[in-house]
């Protein structure tokens, strides 16, 4: 007792009155609001200073050095313990002598952690280096990495944070941030549900919609990342370039409930804004919810939850509870097939070429969003996915030209180079229902396997492109009307990539 300082002594009498309630286990602030508490009444009642009081109460709440343990996934224990506890209770979990066996990968989780925070700090230094001559920056970026087998939906791996002594907030779980064109993927999805191709044609040419604004109309002009036009495109390149203009026209053409009722069916379970701006990712979302829809598009559109825990057992093996998750149809096998092809171009010459993996076939999307606040990379092939997410806690730009592609994509690499050689090499079938063709890369239109831009792409037998290319000439269209939450647009300088 001895050693105590007085803010800590202070903290200890306050707990008796509600351990769990005060505990700075649980929460911090309110553990700080009670200390606080103490320390006045121990001023009025005169047995320190006020002079002590207020020193003790500017010091921060702080954890034992012990709490960095639990084993090398912190974040994953808490997420395991927040699962259970509503059905076992916290006493029996810490005192009955459970044994629960969980899906961690434990190599995958030590590979997990440490590339993560290789990646931040290499991160951090090379934005530092651009930022010569301005004042340091103190505070701490921050990430997370989270990854699953799509076919089982078990978690492998999961890292909350660089430093679980620091900060024990998950942000592969509790965070929600804007996943930029990292959202993309579900309105090609809905679109290839509709009848389109990747080799349909969308006009990229500048446009305008009217929406409602602080009570009034007025014009959102969404831009692309460059701020450049290309034209006509193919939906193939617009979503392995990521160009903005022609995913929103997109969305206007498929509609936005039916994209948000996708993504819903996929497991993103967050608020989804119904608006145009919802196709480059402006409603937030988890690291994991995001990273389990994309195992769906890994699994052939089978969609199996996200679960920590394969079962629990009494002291004496008797099963408690026992996690058998089963699939779910929630995309059809054809167009999770033209998606998946389509991410892969992406990686092979589109934004994510830097998540490229030797000897691998693989599937990726970057997501950066407004200002570059938010960073991903979430990708797979057939029997791992897998996601990172870097920013600050407080969003804020990275830079104003910065991108996941520069940034997120090699750290998603280095872990899918690391950890691969011990998952299973497996190549996704051709599915019945599609067939394939030798079209150019910019026009989608037939051309002769010998065209230098010739492609192969697949398509869904017996459905053809829906859309007409309009006119080049600058449009207004009349978005859908807010529902529950009013329409919020991006600035002018949006640019999602």
């Amino acid at each position: 007792m001895g050693q105590l300082t007085l803010a800590e002594a202070a903290l200890l009498a306050g707990l008796p009155k509600a351990p769990s309630l005060y505990s700075p286990l649980n929460d911090l602030k309110r553990a700080k609001e009670r200390r606080d508490y103490v320390l006045n009444r121990m001023e009025k009642e005169r047995h320190i200073s006020a002079s002590q009081a207020r020193a003790a109460m500017r010091l921060p709440v702080t954890l034992a050095p012990f709490f960095r343990g639990r084993g090398g996934a912190p974040s994953f224990v808490d997420f395991v313990r927040k699962d259970l506890e509503p059905r076992f209770g916290r006493m029996l979990l810490t005192k009955g002598g459970l044994r629960i066996y969980t899906t961690l990968d434990i190599e995958m989780q030590r590979t997990a952690t440490e590339t993560l925070r290789r990646g931040i700090a290499e991160t951090e230094k090379a934005l530092a280096g651009k930022r010569k001559g301005v004042a340091t920056d103190q505070t701490a970026l921050e990430g997370a990495l989270v990854a699953l087998d799509p076919e089982t939906g078990e978690i492998r791996a999961m890292v909350g944070g660089r430093d679980y002594g620091r900060s024990q907030f998950n942000r592969a779980v509790q965070a929600r941030r804007q996943p930029g064109s990292a959202f993309k993927p579900f309105v090609y999805a809905a679109a290839f549900d509709r009848g389109f191709t990747p080799a349909s044609l969308l006009d990229d040419y500048p446009t305008s919609y009217s929406i409602p604004q602080d009570g009034r109309m007025v014009e959102w002009r969404p831009e692309n990342f460059d701020r450049q036009f290309r034209g006509p495109v193919t939906l193939r390149r617009a979503l392995e370039e990521s160009i903005n203009v022609p995913t929103v026209r997109l969305l206007e053409a498929v509609g936005v409930e039916p994209v948000i009722s996708l993504a819903h069916r996929m497991g993103i379970t967050s608020d989804l804004r119904r608006e145009y701006a919802l196709a480059l990712g402006v409603s937030e979302v988890s690291l994991l919810e995001l990273t389990s829809a994309y195992g769906i598009l890994a699994n052939r559109g089978m969609r199996v939850p996200p679960r920590a825990v394969r079962r629990v057992a009494s002291p004496n093996g008797d099963v408690l509870e026992a996690n058998e998750q089963a699939e779910e149809r929630v995309l059809r096998e054809e167009v999770a097939f033209l998606v998946s092809s389509v991410l892969q171009g992406a990686v092979e010459r589109g934004t994510a070429k830097r998540a490229r993996i030797p000897g691998r076939t693989v599937a990726a999307k970057t997501g950066t969003s407004q200002d570059a606040a938010d960073i991903w990379l979430v990708g797979y092939t057939p029997r791992l996915v897998a996601g990172v997410w870097m920013g600050y806690d407080q969003p804020r730009s990275l830079g104003s030209h910065e991108s996941a592609g520069r940034l997120a994509a090699p750290v998603w690499a280095d872990f899918m180079r690391r950890v691969l050689p011990q998952v299973p090499a497996e190549t996704v079938p051709i599915p019945e229902g599609v067939f394939t063709a030798s079209v150019n890369w910019r026009t989608g239109l037939p051309t002769d396997p010998e065209d230098p831009e010739a492609i192969t792409e697949f398509f869904i037998r017996g459905e053809v492109a829906a859309p007409e290319t309009s006119t080049p000439t600058e449009q207004t269209a009349t978005p859908p009307p807010a529902l529950t939450q009013p329409i919020v647009p991006l600035p002018e300088a949006a640019g999602q990539r």
